[in-house]
């Protein structure tokens, strides 16, 4: 009789690659490569046994198949339970039910209270509107019948690789880093930035962009055979260039590397996402590309919008969601398609959808795609996150902006009550947060990477907030007979946004860490741009002795703007003194800041608004309000305009500066009027 004990026994196999297994290292036994064989840059002796590769196989096949088994069983039954009311329905009059048989339902609308409107559409969960033609079969019982099933058993997409524009798209991208750069630089992205795109799930992306390479030692390459994932490699793509952009010069590839990772990724990103084929066949992936894209056109140093190109992203984007019906309430997304975690990533993806749609038509001055019915509430658990309250307060946001966005805005109309509304819903937001710009960009060396990108957040969520306050205060003061209160509310808001660039730019500030200030820095500039234009109506004012600089003080009221009077140094015996020392700091703004032109195009707009602002107060005040400013001839500034114009030019930098040249000669008329036309200015 054999043993029982020789029976259980088999020949044990390593699972661990070589490398780690001679080294006697923890191997992660990811395939084809482990990440200490990626980190110590020795792939080649990254290999593992034939049979435990082989069975491992086997095993993750299996469990796969116990996967789909599952779905299709869940599908099956669901699809059993549709046909047994079915059939109930469709008995002769008179038919007595047996006993031990459910009695039908009377209504004869059993199977609409089932179909909910989602059904899988090439493979993915799609929504289907009352009027479509998936949404008329499948709202009657009878006509279901003929297709009892198939509206919800996923299928091989009908479109192939030859549809696919990869290969055209990413011709002149040229060789891409080696696996290990590209590794690490995803890796810190998300330990720095994780709070910026929450709508990613760091672990399942990581693993299918490295399933998109292919390693060839020295560089990488997309492998040929997913160029179907479109989106995937626009999103890997947007990455490499986002960790590029904020990187440490320390930590780049030297240049004699051959590998520029500069705007062109960002190209073919766009054509990646943007593409008529990509349209086809709409992933989660594509809505969280397109995501990505908005996210970096925010922060990115060589764009601002000028074409508009981010009102298009956005329509692209809301339009995406729809069709996978994320706009729908959370009540009603389909769970018998999704799990609990895709349910909550939908959630959240379509929450910050809505609060980008609103904040970039509010801030640019076109139509929300988004209606506002579909802007939902959101509630919060007790012991939620620091970044998940943010996402509810810019859910909150988004209702309140959409609302007003709703008004008279359109006749071009500055309703009071609305405006004087929705700054109350920004001050409750910014009140809720419990943290000024100073205790938020407070040094603690206590905290970890993940408690300073939070902080990071909160703080790019108020700089947001407080810029929009003040767009909001500058309407509402251009209203005829504004109080002296409410034309200070602008004036205070409009000092905060320069103190916080004067302490980044002059003082050298660290905030969080280089990485995320250098990815903030974009940001820090636009608000300014405006406030400058405030600042010199206040001048104005104060030099025709409509108001006194103490009376604009005496009603600041927002925790950010405590110790502004100190910062400026105000000279209470004197107004002239007073503002000299605001222009004084405007001054080095714009002196600190000149090197910046070059590199972020924000910036550049912002120097151009306080170089003529500063010239024209020259002209308009030689004896009283002459500022030192650093002696530099015009044309290095011509030179950067020169720059960008020939660097893009899409940018209507030409009539900007033309018409800020010919407002540099009437300013003082402009002034006088803008009570009247500013809405229509707007």
């Amino acid at each position: 009789m054999v043993d029982q004990r020789s029976r259980l026994k088999r020949n044990r196999i390593p699972s661990t690659c070589a490398h780690c297994r001679v080294k006697k290292l923890r191997c992660d036994r990811a395939k084809p490569y482990c990440e200490r064989c990626i980190l110590d840059n020795c792939t080649d002796e990254c290999v593992y046994d034939a049979k435990e590769m082989k069975e491992n196989a086997e095993i993750s096949t299996n469990r796969e198949l116990l996967t789909r088994i599952k779905h299709y069983e869940d599908i099956m039954a669901y699809q059993k339970s549709l046909l047994d009311n079915l059939k109930q329905l469709q008995r002769t009059p008179g038919f007595k039910t047996p006993p031990s048989e459910v009695e039908p339902v009377k209504s004869g609308d059993v199977y609409n209270q089932r179909f909910d409107g989602y059904a899988i559409f090439e493979s993915n969960p799609t929504y289907f509107e009352p009027t479509s033609n998936m949404g008329l079969i499948l709202e009657d019982p009878a006509l279901t019948s003929l297709i009892a099933g198939p509206h919800n058993r996923p299928h091989e997409s009908c479109y192939n690789e030859s549809d696919s524009v990869v290969p055209e798209i990413t011709a002149g991208l040229g060789r891409l880093p080696p696996l290990r750069h590209i590794f690490s630089m995803l890796d810190r992205v998300f330990d720095f930035f994780s709070p910026f795109f929450h709508f990613f799930d760091k672990d399942s992306l990581l693993s299918q962009l490295l399933q998109l390479l292919k390693n060839n030692g020295e560089y990488s390459a997309i492998d040929g055979s997913k160029s179907n994932e479109s989106s995937l490699i626009a999103i890997l793509l947007l990455l490499l260039r986002l960790s590029s952009i904020t990187m440490s010069p320390e930590f780049k590839p030297s240049n004699d590397s051959g590998f520029n990772i500069n705007e062109s990724y960002v190209e073919c990103a766009m054509g990646l996402l943007m593409s008529p084929q990509s349209f086809k066949n709409i992933k989660f992936s594509k809505i969280q590309g397109l995501l990505l894209l908005s996210v970096y056109k925010m922060y990115c140093p060589e764009d601002d919008d000028t074409s508009f190109s981010m009102a298009i992203i956005n329509a692209a984007l809301v339009q995406s969601a729809r069709v996978l019906g994320m706009h729908q309430p959370f009540e009603k997304y389909p769970r018998h398609l999704l799990d609990e975690s895709q349910l909550a990533a939908w959630k959240k993806t379509w929450d910050f959808i809505c609060y980008l749609d609103v904040s970039y038509a509010f801030d640019k001055g076109v139509t929300p795609v988004t209606h506002v019915s579909e802007i939902h509430s959101q509630s919060m658990a007790a012991n939620s996150r620091k970044h998940e309250k943010i996402t509810r307060l810019m859910s909150q946001c988004s209702k309140s902006l959409r609302a007003y966005l709703n008004g008279h805005i359109s006749q071009r109309e500055v309703n009071v009550a609305e405006n004087e509304q929705l700054l109350k819903d920004f001050s409750d937001c910014l009140s809720e947060q419990n943290h000024s710009f100073r205790q938020l960009t407070t040094n603690n060396n206590s905290l970890t990477v993940a408690e300073i990108s939070d902080k990071a957040r909160e703080f790019a969520f108020r700089l947001d907030l407080v810029h929009k306050e003040f767009r909001v205060c500058f309407l509402l003061g251009s209203v005829n007979h504004a109080s002296i209160k409410t034309t200070s509310l602008a004036f205070e808001r409009s000092l905060i946004l320069l103190r916080i660039l004067h302490e980044k730019v002059v003082e050298s500030r660290t905030f969080f860490t280089p990485e995320i200030d250098k990815l903030l820095y974009p940001r820090l500039w636009l608000g300014p741009r405006m406030a400058v234009i405030y600042l010199l109506r206040v001048i104005k004012r104060v030099m025709d002795g409509e108001h006194s600089i103490l009376e604009y003080f005496r009603y600041f009221n927002s925790p950010d703007s405590t110790g502004l009077m100190d910062w400026i140094d105000i000279d209470f015996k004197s107004e002239q003194a007073s503002l000299k020392k605001i222009l004084t700091k405007l001054s080095e703004i714009y002196d600190g800041g000149f090197e910046s032109s070059t590199v972020y195009y924000s910036c550049f707009k912002a120097s151009m608004f306080m170089k003529y602002t500063l010239d024209y107060v020259e002209q308009k005040y030689p004896q009283s309000l002459i500022v030192e400013r650093r002696s530099r001839p015009s044309a290095p500034f011509e030179t950067i305009l020169e720059g960008w114009m020939k660097k893009d030019e899409k940018k209507n930098v030409t009539g900007v500066e033309s018409s800020l040249k010919s407002l540099n000669n009437e300013l003082a008329d402009f002034l006088d009027g803008m009570d009247e036309f500013w809405p229509s200015f707007v």
